[in-house]
């Protein structure tokens, strides 16, 4: 080992990365493929790179695809007999902590530093050798230094200065002022009151048991930003459980009142008839819901929808569910949930600011962490924070929503919650909601039935009365089964 090269850290560095591929987000601005003075372990580190890029999960199948031809070139001085993919099998199989892997890069990237200050003397000597006036040397050397300490390892494209993004506040805080608002209001003041609606480049995590409410809130966004608002906004919606049509209909069902199916059966009144035609005209002449219902959706191709949805004018996307993206080439097989969970909400969290759309992330909880006895025992916010949600796609988030009802003795809800577990811009805290079941919608208490059309409403109290002879039970808009209202749940 010299002072300015050790290949044990720079091995363990690429062991780190094939043990736990979402490591790269830790050391990506940290290293480049240069940073490693032993050419194979920079060209292992490149396709690491490469197969990010992509959005590919970089585990040890979409490396040596992307090794390519190369893949036999890569040797190591302590390992004579190994080559290729064997070099790769027992570099991960190293004895090293992944969750240091950033302190190895900080001492890989010290020692590149090093290697280069060595090259610019050895080229400084060169040229006074050579005859080259001391002032032009020195002037070569800080231009070179100064690349050395800006570069070394690092992506400037995101460094700024303070003067510009102080202008770029000032102008903000101008276009406030003038009444240009640059978020998006949900309707919901529950939403509005701790987020200020939905901010353009940041990511929105609303978390909920099954059944407890994540679509109906989804619809619920689609309902007040694409339709109800004064300012009507484009919101992308990609529903990787359902198909277009099934969400459409829940978005007719938000505002007519005609669950799904009753209208697959064709067993409506005429009223109901006119109501659901009537819902169906309304979203079609808003001209702002654009549906994406692809199956097998990965991470490249989420990304080209993305900047499509973007570069038609959409300011809100929402991706129900996390779950349901996948990494590609198998990038999926053979990982921890909270690995996969976590690598793709980080990338979703820069398409988010690399387009400047608000996106909300739909996850599913486990439900192990669901605690039954707390609910029906009046704690309906008995877990306001993020244990439940831990290691699975909440760090890059900058708010975290759970969805937290009251349920009775026969598992009807009573009681609704909006509980911010996580903001890094304000206040985390609770807000009580109600929820209209029959509609699939969230209302604010103080605003239960507004902007519904009154023959909405009519039908609402139709169901109820025809309930409570049929059921003999009396059901409140907050408290009717959610596996009741169109037979597969929230």
């Amino acid at each position: 080992m010299s002072e300015t090269f050790n290949e044990e850290l720079e091995k363990f560095v690429i062991s780190c990365l094939l043990k736990d591929g979402s490591k790269y987000a830790e050391v990506r601005d940290i290293l480049v493929n240069e940073s490693f003075a032993w050419p194979p372990l920079g060209t292992i580190y490149e396709a690491i790179m490469s197969a990010s890029d992509k959005d590919l999960y970089p585990d040890m199948v979409t490396v040596v695809n992307e090794l390519g031809s190369r893949l036999d070139t890569i040797t190591l001085m302590s390992l004579e007999n190994k080559r290729g993919r064997d070099v790769l099998e027992h570099l991960r199989e190293l004895d090293v902590d992944p969750d240091r892997i950033e302190d190895y890069a900080y001492q890989v990237q010290s020692l590149h530093a090093g290697r280069r200050i060595v090259s610019m003397a050895t080229s400084a000597i060169d040229l006074i050798e050579s005859g080259t006036s001391p002032s032009d040397v020195l002037s070569g050397m800080d231009l070179q230094s100064g690349h050395i300490a800006i570069n070394i390892g690092s992506k400037t494209g995101a460094i700024k200065t303070g003067a510009d993004v102080s202008a770029k506040n000032l102008n903000d805080l101008e276009r406030v002022l003038r009444g240009e608002l640059n978020f998006v209001p949900t309707g919901l003041k529950a939403w509005d009151k701790f987020m200020n609606g939905l901010t353009p480049g940041r990511l929105y995590v609303v978390s909920a048991f099954s059944a407890d409410g994540k679509s109906a809130l989804g619809t619920n966004l689609l309902n007040n930003i694409a339709i109800n608002a004064e300012k009507r906004e484009k919101v992308l919606l990609l529903s990787l459980e359902m198909s277009a049509e099934e969400t459409n209909n829940r978005l007719a069902q938000a505002r007519c009142g005609v669950p799904p199916l009753r209208i697959e059966s064709g067993q409506l009144t005429e009223e109901e008839v006119i109501a659901y035609t009537s819902a169906l005209e309304e979203i079609s002449n808003a001209g702002t819901i654009f549906y994406d219902d692809s199956a097998n959706m990965i991470l490249p191709l989420l990304r080209t929808k993305i900047r499509k949805a973007a570069g038609l004018g959409v300011m809100v996307v929402i991706i129900d569910q996390l779950e349901q993206v996948l990494i590609g080439l198998n990038g999926n097989a053979g990982k921890s949930d909270s690995a996969l969970l976590n690598f793709i909400a980080y990338r979703i969290k820069e398409y988010a600011r690399e387009f400047g759309v608000a996106i909300v992330l739909m996850h599913q909880m486990n439900r192990s962490n669901d605690n039954v006895d707390a609910r029906r025992s009046g704690a309906a916010v008995y877990d306001v924070n993020m244990t439940g949600l831990s290691q699975a796609g909440e760090k890059p988030a900058d708010a975290v929503l759970m969805i937290r009802h009251q349920r009775d003795e026969n598992n009807q809800i009573t009681n609704s919650y909006f509980v911010w577990a996580k903001n890094r811009h304000g206040a985390t805290g609770v807000a009580e909601v109600a929820f209209v079941g029959r509609n699939l919608l969230f209302r604010d208490l103080d605003n239960a039935n507004a902007n519904h059309p009154a023959w909405s409403q009519e039908l609402i109290d139709n169901y109820k009365a025809q309930e409570e002879l049929e059921e003999g039970a009396i059901q409140n808009e907050s408290g009717m089964p959610l596996e009741d209202i169109d037979g597969h749940g929230i």
